[in-house]
């Protein structure tokens, strides 16, 4: 699973992806057919594509994948963070 760690500001997404290792030591990216599990749903969640969304502004989960009833041997750690203040606009601009 890659990225492995990941720290997000609440309201913003990590795309995670999966890569499968095989038997004869051949490895490829797995784009269809991949279950992604968040331990903790409380800080993000994450869909059927691997994109986690965060919902929290603060703490920590584990992300996972499994493909065909194989799960992964590692997971990805996603640490949620507050927003920062990125610009300021001032208004009326005259």
């Amino acid at each position: 699973i890659s990225p492995v760690s990941s720290i997000i500001a609440k309201g913003h997404t990590q795309q995670y992806t999966a890569t499968a290792t095989y038997s004869d030591g051949t490895s490829s990216p797995l784009t269809t057919g991949v279950s992604w599990t968040s331990s903790d749903t409380g800080v993000a969640t994450i869909d059927d594509n691997g994109l986690a969304t965060v919902i929290a502004s603060s703490g920590t989960t584990n992300i996972s994948a499994s493909y065909n009833g194989v799960p992964s041997t590692t997971s990805a750690t996603l640490t949620a963070t507050e927003a920062t203040v990125t610009s300021i606009a001032i208004s009326p601009l005259s």
